[in-house]
Order: C-alpha cells, then sequence, then structure tokens
C-alpha cells in the first residue's frame, strides 16, 4: 500500500480553484489512511457507487478525476486474481464480472463488524460515504449545509450506528428510497471536518465563517449607524423648529434657565449634531458639564412648549 500512497500524494493535490465539496474529497484522497482504512473507504464508495448491467456485468462511472484515479489503482493492487475487470479511462467507467464483486463483498464481511468498534475506521467509513455520495454549499452561499446520501441499506444501517456514537449529529429524512443524512449548523460542520481529518478544509471553512461574521457585523453597523443617524436627524428637526419660535418669543423663553437658553443656542449653531457631540461642545463653550439624558431632557422640554 506504500506505493499506493505515494501514487495518490504524487497526483492529488489541493486545488482552491474546485468547489468546496470536491476540495474536502481531495482532502480525504490526500490523508494518509491506513492500509484498514483504505479498505474501508475503498468498500464504501464501491458499494455506494456500483450499479448492475445486463449478464452479471456490473458497472462504476466516477465523474471525479480524483476519486477514479483512486480506484484505478486500488482495483488494479487487489486484483491479484486477474479476475474480470475492464477500465475505460476516458468515460471514466469500470466493468466487473459479478466474481468480483462477490471478491469485494467478502472483503467488506470480513471487516465489517470492526469497523463499527474501530474508531478510526468509524472516521475512514464517515469519510468514504461522503467522497462517494457527499456535499457541501460553496462558500459563496449564506447558509452551511452539507448532506450525504446513502441508498444502500447495509450501509446506511452502519453509518445510522456510527452517527449514534459521534459528538456532532447527522440530522435524517428519508426521500423516497434515498436516505439524507444532514448538518445546517456551522459548528457541526467544523466538527465534521475535524472528524475525517479534513484539516485544510476545516482551516477554510472557519476562515470563511470568520469573514462572514465580519461582514454581517460590519453591515448591522452600518444599518444601525443609518437608523441612528436617521433618527437624529428627525428629533433634530423637531428641536430646532421648536427652538426657532422660543427665541423669538419672550413668552416661551421665560419656560427655560439661563443653561436650557444656552443648550437651545448651541442647539442652532449645530443642527446635525449628536448628544454626544453637544455635550461636549456645551462645555467647551460655557465651561459645564451635562450629561446626555440632560441634554435629552432639556430639548424635549423645549418641543413639548410649543406643542402644548
Amino acid at each position: 500500500m506504500e506505493q499506493m500512497q505515494h501514487f495518490l500524494q504524487k497526483n492529488i493535490l489541493i486545488d482552491y480553484k474546485m468547489n468546496f465539496s470536491e476540495r474536502i474529497k481531495n482532502e480525504i484522497l490526500n490523508n494518509n489512511w491506513n492500509e484498514k482504512e483504505q479498505d474501508v473507504i475503498f468498500c464504501i464508495v464501491f458499494f455506494l457507487l456500483s450499479y448492475k448491467l445486463k449478464n452479471e456485468i456490473y458497472y462504476i462511472k466516477i465523474k471525479n478525476e480524483k476519486i477514479f484515479l483512486f480506484f484505478m489503482q486500488y482495483l488494479k493492487n487487489i486484483n491479484k486474481k486477474e479476475l474480470d475487470l475492464k477500465i475505460d479511462q476516458e468515460k471514466k467507467i469500470f466493468f466487473l464480472s459479478s466474481e468480483f464483486l462477490f471478491s469485494i463483498k467478502n472483503k467488506f464481511l470480513k471487516i465489517e463488524e470492526e469497523i463499527y468498534k474501530n474508531q478510526e475506521l468509524n472516521k475512514a467509513l464517515i469519510a468514504g460515504a461522503f467522497l462517494a455520495k457527499g456535499s457541501i454549499t460553496n462558500f459563496s452561499t449564506k447558509n452551511n449545509y452539507l448532506e450525504i446520501r446513502l441508498k444502500n441499506n447495509r450501509i446506511c444501517k452502519l453509518f445510522i450506528k456510527i452517527n449514534n456514537k459521534l459528538n456532532f449529529k447527522f440530522n435524517y429524512i428519508k426521500i423516497k428510497d434515498i436516505n439524507c443524512f444532514y448538518i445546517k449548523r456551522a459548528i457541526y460542520i467544523s466538527d465534521f471536518l475535524k472528524y475525517i481529518k479534513a484539516t485544510d478544509s476545516l482551516i477554510d471553512f472557519e476562515e470563511n465563517r470568520i469573514i462572514q461574521d465580519m461582514n454581517l457585523n460590519l453591515k448591522r453597523a452600518e444599518v444601525i449607524e443609518k437608523f441612528n443617524q436617521a433618527k437624529i436627524n428627525k428629533n433634530a428637526k423637531k428641536e430646532i423648529e421648536a427652538i426657532s419660535i422660543i427665541l423669538n418669543e419672550p413668552k416661551y423663553l421665560r419656560e427655560l434657565t439661563k443653561e436650557q437658553i444656552n443648550l437651545a443656542k448651541l442647539r442652532m449653531e449645530k443642527k446635525n449634531s449628536s448628544l454626544e457631540d453637544l455635550k461636549y461642545h456645551f462645555f467647551l463653550k460655557y465651561q459645564k458639564n451635562i450629561s446626555k439624558s440632560t441634554i435629552y431632557n432639556w430639548l424635549n422640554k423645549m418641543i413639548q412648549i410649543i406643542e402644548k
């Protein structure tokens, strides 16, 4: 298997231009799985992708170039007895005899019980299931969604048993004859990537989460700032209209203290200023420190004088 591992490392490199699902699958194939873990991954992918043709001939069509390379090397390595195996490299199709399929089934049955009991083989099974039938949303989408779709009942039952042992949990729904396991929460997707040893993908996912959170917070801050500014402008307009009348009517001025009149004059000078700015300028001009709540109450009093 060392020859196979060398082959994988040479031919399977992370390409950051591909979609996120492909990058995770690429990393799964590029990991240093031991021989038994590779057996598990191969068997899972094999049974999830194989279909029966006529005359006891089976075929596997693999679109992903890296998975195809993995399959081709693995099948050549295990085909010691020269069982009936044909490979169409151009169309990426493997044609297998029923005898060949039976030999793969025997390999899986021998390790099936061990897969459930062995934590590292648990990881290999989950990784293999994602490799064959898994997908995840790309970074450009707003919501996170990872899913694995399984039709093979035997593998599905084993997957459910392992899922029950995990700290993170796949949600489950059955759509016709397809068992759909999915994760939506970002923290559980991170746990999943860590679990299947997709460390580079985990780092990329976390970095993207941070960027998304920062952008979201910036947008929220921008919305809040616009809202506050609109509120300030609306209040300022009412205050200035009231003060314009008060400063020209002695009967209204008599209802204000000297400091309130000073604030009224300052407001006319600083028409677009916030309460914080008014507090600062009031101190500079009159050497008196007043709170924002006091300024708010005084300005509100001026509006009420006119409205009553």
